[in-house]
């Protein structure tokens, strides 16, 4: 029996955990029994944002009058128990307009469909937000806005969302890019392409994996794949020690190697060349210098030049395969090489 939303075990709330926003429920939403009904005009909600520091509501109905057609729009996608002004949305938003950037900055908040503790739930309603965003990036289509100039950027469940919109577009129109930002894998070992994210989901397809085979998925699923430090648990800060050490023992613990996803991400923004991975097959390769042999014999000539490849924001759409790096244990996580400036194998030392 699907409930009423207007009952009280029916409405989400925020809590705070170590100074962390978590939002929670006492019934999911969704199609089971003892669901709370969902009622997508008021459960998932766009808002544009201003480098001025003002936003404004946007809709499938409404759309965002406000938005500039002409400009490139990006949308980003929240996880799991998170919200549309959450850390991860308004870190990646931040750097993007401090940054001067001129694009139309998008959140979508779908965190009534995926509170806290309803995890199972929140995966049955991907499909669901996927949907919805499709329909609200087609209003934006018909409005002018630029299918291949359009970036969904997702984290961990929100990349599993974009997935679903890219897929459910195909239908008229093909994305430019999603960019999933550790996807999310418990629940999702053994579902098919159709209700995940995948390479086929837009023109380019990069994804950064920082707690493979945790929470998040551990092969690769883009065009390119990018795995800092290995992309799996620890990332480096994320000791029990080292979050002790600041402050971050025991709230961010099981989090902290998912989350570097955004992080990274959101310093890629700020630092667009400066996450600077190689191509290989392996991180054993990897770190056996097998790769920087195969940078010495492309010799950095142009038909050569996705061997080595920025992850996050300047990700080149012509890099195919899987590449790694490594970081900081702390910001800035990113080496700090210049991958335009780089013209032998010495300068990636």
């Amino acid at each position: 029996m699907v409930l009423p939303q207007g009952l009280l075990v029916c409405q989400t709330l925020q809590i705070m955990f170590a100074g962390t926003p978590y939002v929670m429920s006492l019934l999911p939403r969704g199609d089971c029994a003892l669901c709370c009904q969902t009622v997508l005009e008021d459960d998932i909600v766009f808002t544009t944002h201003f480098r001025t520091g003002a936003s404004l509501r946007a809709g499938v109905a409404a759309g965002a009058p406000q938005l500039d057609p002409n400009k490139p729009t990006v949308v980003y996608v929240h996880g799991f128990t998170e919200q549309g002004s959450g850390a991860s949305a308004s870190t990646i938003r931040k750097a993007y307009f401090a940054t001067g950037r001129d694009v139309n900055f998008v959140t979508m908040d779908w965190s009534r469909l995926c509170s806290f503790p309803w995890y199972s739930n929140a995966v049955a309603n991907v499909p669901v937000a996927g949907s919805y965003l499709a329909r609200f990036l087609e209003r934006l289509f018909e409005d002018g806005v630029d299918p291949a100039t359009t970036h969904v950027v997702g984290f961990s469940l929100g990349a599993e969302v974009a997935g679903v919109t890219g897929q459910e577009l195909q239908r008229r129109y093909r994305l430019g890019r999603i960019t999933g930002l550790d996807p999310a894998f418990p629940l999702f070992r053994w579902t098919r392409r159709d209700g995940r994210l995948s390479e086929d989901d837009a023109q380019f397809v990069d994804v950064i994996h920082t707690d493979a085979g945790g929470l998040g998925v551990r092969r690769a699923i883009g065009h390119a794949d990018f795995y800092p430090n290995g992309g799996r648990p620890q990332q480096p800060g994320c000791s029990a020690k080292e979050l002790r050490e600041t402050g971050h023992y025991p709230h961010e613990f099981l989090t902290c190697s998912h989350t570097r996803a955004w992080v990274y991400y959101a310093e890629s923004v700020l630092r667009p060349a400066d996450f600077v991975a190689l191509r290989c097959e392996s991180q054993r390769d990897f770190r056996s210098g097998r790769c920087e042999q195969d940078l010495l014999r492309a010799n950095f000539q142009p038909a050569n030049q996705t061997v080595v490849a920025a992850m996050g924001l300047d990700a080149p759409r012509s890099c195919r395969g899987s590449y790694f790096l490594e970081t900081n244990d702390q910001f800035p996580f990113a080496r700090g090489l210049s991958i335009r400036s780089a013209e032998n194998l010495d300068d990636l030392e």
